[in-house]
C-alpha cells in the first residue's frame, strides 16, 4: 500500500526529469553529431548561445553583447550576464559552435562595485570552464585573479582542440561582464 502511493506521489516528478533528460539527450546528440566533422574550423564565428534563469536585471546575452568592450557603457547599463541559479543551484553560461574548433583560452571580466546590483568579482571566480569534446564535458579550469579593483579582462589558457562547445559555470549566482575565446 505504501510503495503504490509513494509511486503515485512521485510519478509526476518522474516525468519532469525523464522529459529533461529526454531533452538534453537530443541536445548532446546534436553536438556530437557536429563533433564527429573532422575538420576544424578555427575562424567559425557562429555562436548559439545558451544560458541558466537571467537575472531580473539582465539583458540576454548575445554574442555582440558579450564580446562588446566597453567598461563605460557597461556601467550605465547592465551587464552582459547576470545569471540566477537554476533547480540545481547552477548559473551556467554555454556558447556552441556549428564546427568543432580550437580554443587557446577563454578571456573573462567579473562585473564590479560601480554597475548597479552589488555585483563583484565573487560572482566570477570560483567558475568552472568547461569544453565538449566528443560528446564529453572536460574540466578546463577554475577562474581566479580577478579583482573588484581592476576593470581588466583576463585570458584563461585551455588549450583545447576539436572543441563543439564551451560552458561557464557557477554553484550560485554569477556575473561577468565580458566573455570571449581566442
Amino acid at each position: 500500500m505504501i510503495k503504490k502511493a509513494f509511486r503515485k506521489l512521485i510519478k509526476p516528478y518522474l516525468n519532469i526529469i525523464n522529459d529533461e533528460i529526454n531533452r538534453l539527450d537530443k541536445r548532446l546528440k546534436l553536438l556530437e553529431k557536429s563533433s564527429n566533422s573532422n575538420a576544424t574550423d578555427t575562424a567559425s564565428n557562429n555562436w548559439q548561445i545558451t544560458f541558466s534563469n537571467l537575472y531580473s536585471t539582465s539583458e540576454k546575452p548575445t554574442k555582440e553583447l558579450l564580446t562588446k568592450d566597453n567598461w563605460a557603457d557597461l556601467t550605465k547599463n547592465n551587464a552582459c550576464f547576470q545569471g540566477r541559479p537554476d533547480d540545481t543551484n547552477n548559473t551556467w553560461l554555454m556558447v556552441s559552435f556549428d564546427k568543432p574548433r580550437n580554443i587557446q583560452a577563454v578571456k573573462l571580466r567579473p562585473l564590479t562595485g560601480e554597475i548597479k546590483g552589488g555585483w563583484s568579482a565573487t560572482y566570477l571566480n570560483g567558475a568552472k570552464v568547461q569544453v565538449l569534446k566528443n560528446g564529453n564535458w572536460i574540466d578546463c579550469l577554475t577562474v581566479s585573479g580577478h579583482t573588484d579593483s581592476e576593470h581588466k579582462i583576463i585570458s584563461h589558457a585551455i588549450n583545447q582542440t576539436d572543441v563543439t562547445a564551451i560552458k561557464i559555470t557557477r554553484n550560485s549566482y554569477m556575473a561577468l561582464s565580458y566573455f570571449d575565446i581566442d
